[in-house]
């Protein structure tokens, strides 16, 4: 089934819910994607212009994140899996998944997966930001249908109207 709301859409099995905060709308906003089995997606946008002096491709932006996680001290090991994502003209795209290992004194390691999706949208001025994060011990069940969910996302400002504002009673 696909899910599209505010020129973005995403594919989605049909047992699935979404959650729409009321705050959310064409420029800033949250969708959260549950499915059955616990997994969630969410999808976070904001104004580009926030984010782009700082992280001028999406691919920084992600870097940026990477080295946090590396930075802590409990973060003992970091894996970065590429993956392919159809780059739309006009767009900065980042697609991955992170495996990371943590370990605080006394305690057993825990293994945390993030699959995450940059794209910065010119057009609409927008950042997007598609992910699903879970537990290492969630891995073989959440994997592939995270990618497949996330890698179905698509912008489409090609059908994004003249930007206006309505005018308030």
């Amino acid at each position: 089934m696909i899910f599209s709301i505010y020129d973005f859409e995403i594919e989605i099995p049909e047992d699935w819910n979404v959650e729409i905060p009321k705050s959310t709308n064409y420029e800033v906003g949250r969708v959260l994607l549950k499915a059955p089995n616990k997994l969630t997606i969410a999808i976070i946008w904001d104004s580009l212009h926030r984010f782009k002096d700082q992280f001028p491709t999406a691919k920084d932006f992600f870097n940026y994140q990477i080295e946090h996680i590396k930075g802590d001290k409990h973060v003992q090991k970091v894996d970065v899996q590429p993956f392919e994502y159809q780059v739309p003209e006009g767009h900065s795209c980042d697609f991955h998944r992170v495996h990371y290992v943590s370990k605080a004194r006394f305690t057993r390691e825990h293994h945390h997966i993030i699959v995450g999706l940059g794209v910065y949208c010119e057009k609409t001025d927008r950042f997007f930001v598609v992910f699903a994060e879970y537990s290492g011990e969630k891995s073989k069940d959440y994997d592939e249908i995270a990618k497949q969910v996330i890698q179905s996302f698509r912008c489409r400002c090609d059908r994004a109207k003249v930007s206006y504002t309505t005018p308030t009673s």
